[in-house]
């Protein structure tokens, strides 16, 4: 495996995590899941490294 294989074998992970957190997650209104599907699916460059910076803030927090 090349350094290219690696960098999307990385990628796949990452987004495969990205999808399962989004559905397992509870956000602050419903519409930012429907958001953050679209983003990672329609803009996957950079969907995805948006998506673990950016959503944090707008999930619940956890108790």
């Amino acid at each position: 495996m090349g350094t290219y294989e690696i960098g999307v074998f990385i990628y796949v992970v990452l987004w495969i995590v990205a999808l399962i957190d989004i559905i397992r997650s509870k956000f602050k209104k419903n519409l930012y899941e429907l958001i953050w599907l679209c983003v990672i699916f329609l803009v996957p460059g950079i969907g995805v490294p948006a998506y673990f910076f950016f959503a944090p803030r707008h999930k619940l927090e956890k108790k």
